[in-house]
């Protein structure tokens, strides 16, 4: 079920670190009228305790497209990059 649409993907190099980082930006629809953003931002963080993860897959071999898959993997710890706190931040697998 398609949830959102994907923004924008960057490229991020440290220097510091001598590491790269590629955040995905999406933006989610918003299903309901009048949602505030503490409840977003408390929704949010209940499904992350519950062990929503996010990863890339393959959407399509023939054109290379790739999606953003969430799923719940409640045994696995949270891994956040922590690059942009100005987003949410989908924890990784």
């Amino acid at each position: 079920m398609k949830i959102g649409t994907v923004k924008e993907i960057a490229f991020r190099f440290d220097p510091k670190r001598v590491s790269v980082t590629i955040p995905v930006f999406i933006e989610l629809e918003q299903r309901r009228k009048g949602v505030t953003r503490e409840e977003i931002v408390d929704t949010y963080k209940q499904l992350v305790d519950k062990g929503l993860k996010a990863q890339l897959e393959m959407q399509s071999i023939v054109t290379g497209q790739l999606q953003v898959a969430l799923d719940f993997f409640p045994d696995k710890p949270a891994k956040f990059v922590g690059i942009d706190p100005e987003y949410f931040e989908f924890p990784r697998l």
